[in-house]
């Protein structure tokens, strides 16, 4: 609990700091709400350029701790303030989770949130300045098995809905993934702790935990067979070669998993890093994970 409180309080403190806005992703309850809490409001903090700035790409941030925190520090603010520096409009989003002592969201709800933020951001493109062909997602450790998860499990959106953010699709349009919990099934690399916190009960129906192991996508669901289902966007895989607590074969599992299906994906694994590193400016060779970032963005054309 006193690490969920004080990630709360360097998340609000950064909010003051810089003077973003806080955004609810429902305008009434979220899918399966159980109050009315903060922790039962999804919502995204939205970090924009200064002005003149932007460029009219967005990433959203889903955040890692395990399915049971959202960890959030300095550290994090300056990866943030990297991008935004490169005119990219940062929506830092909140999701529903198993909180220590609050109420507890298992799957589907990081899952629904996480859809819910890039319709969100595609539906307000326009409020915010974004071209809504340059959504993408970044997320790490837990948050990137939320983000794996996303990049390759999509919709075209529901036409009929009488919400209109629901009739905007959910696929993202790249993704950057850092040191990434992967493998639900694979017991020499699965990280327990956020499987057990994203299932809870359910990890007793093996059928389902195997669905949401990250490297088991389902290429027929968006392999040219459903109208409207573009292939995923690529992909950008960084992982520490020192990280012991998600091991670096997660990564490895994800990137095969991605070239088999034919997905632009690039993999930059580090003889150094351990869990956790953001901008690493304190270690020379990590460090230079953001200019290879940053020169696949460019290639991709999301910084121009």
């Amino acid at each position: 609990m006193k690490q969920l409180a004080i990630s709360l309080l360097l998340w609000i403190c950064g909010l003051s700091a810089s003077a973003q806005t806080v955004e609810r992703l429902w305008p009434g309850d979220a899918p399966g709400a159980m109050g009315t809490t903060e922790q039962d409001i999804p919502t995204m903090r939205i970090d924009r350029p200064a002005p003149g700035k932007a460029n009219g790409t967005a990433l959203i941030v889903f955040p890692g701790g395990g399915y049971e925190i959202l960890a959030y520090n300095p550290a994090r603010q300056k990866l943030f303030d990297w991008f935004t520096d490169r005119g990219i409009t940062v929506f830092w989003l909140r999701y529903r989770l198993k909180n220590p002592k609050g109420p507890k969201y298992f799957y589907p709800a990081p899952m629904q949130d996480a859809q819910r933020a890039i319709r969100w951001v595609r539906h307000h493109a326009t409020r915010y300045g974004i071209n809504s062909a340059k959504v993408g997602i970044i997320g790490s450790s837990a948050g990137g098995h939320l983000a794996a998860y996303t990049a390759t499990r999509y919709d075209a959106g529901l036409a009929t809905s009488p919400d209109s953010v629901e009739r905007q699709p959910s696929r993202p349009d790249f993704s950057i993934i850092q040191y990434p919990v992967i493998t639900f099934v694979d017991s020499a690399y699965a990280h327990r702790g956020s499987r057990v916190h994203l299932l809870g009960n359910q990890m007793k129906d093996s059928a389902l935990t195997a669905r949401l192991s990250a490297e088991r996508f389902d290429t027929t669901a968006w392999a040219g067979r459903k109208p409207g289902l573009a292939r995923p966007g690529p992909v950008f895989l960084v992982h520490g070669g020192q990280d012991t607590n998600v091991l670096p074969e997660n990564s490895l599992l994800f990137y095969m998993a991605l070239r088999r299906a034919k997905v632009p994906v690039e993999l930059h694994t580090f003889e150094t890093g351990k869990h956790g590193f953001t901008l690493a400016e304190e270690t020379p060779l990590l460090s230079a994970w953001t200019t290879l970032a940053e020169n696949w963005l460019r290639y991709w054309k999301f910084l121009e």
